[in-house]
């Protein structure tokens, strides 16, 4: 029997939060509905038009259920796939491949969006966060 060469699917979280997303270059953007999160990549709904596979975005995960208030996740990724939905909605999942952590009021300024001195893995952080199907405790 060979051994797999695939690696486990990372956790992904359910986490309903908005998300703001632009194609990189772009300066106008659009807004969606996160459905999940993980480590590697965000899938999220939107009412916007259908991207091709490798678009390269910046987008921003305004987690305001959360503890933290006025935090966001500012990141960098591509799509990986987009689909048309029902009503004219749109599903599109994207990589993850920078990231930080931005107050409410930095959103909107013209810094770069992630540094490449900004690289983490969202895993590391979402480290004390639950699954939806996971009752282990914290400190475990």
């Amino acid at each position: 029997m060979q051994a797999s060469t695939q690696q486990a699917r990372a956790t992904r979280f359910c986490i309903p939060a908005p998300v703001r997303y632009r194609v990189i270059g772009e300066e106008a953007w659009r807004v969606g509905d996160m459905v999940n999160v993980s480590r590697s990549g965000v899938l999220f709904q939107t009412f916007s038009p259908l991207l091709p596979a490798e678009t390269c975005l910046e987008f921003i995960l305004a987690f305001e259920n959360l503890e933290v208030p006025g935090t966001n996740v500012r990141c960098v990724g591509r799509v990986v796939r987009c689909r048309a939905g029902p009503e004219g909605t749109t599903t599109l999942a994207a990589t993850i491949d920078r990231y930080r952590f931005v107050r409410t009021e930095v959103v909107d300024s013209s810094e770069d969006a992630v540094g490449p001195d900004s690289e983490h893995r969202l895993g590391q952080s979402l480290r004390g966060a639950m699954p939806p199907t996971s009752r282990r405790r914290r400190d475990e």
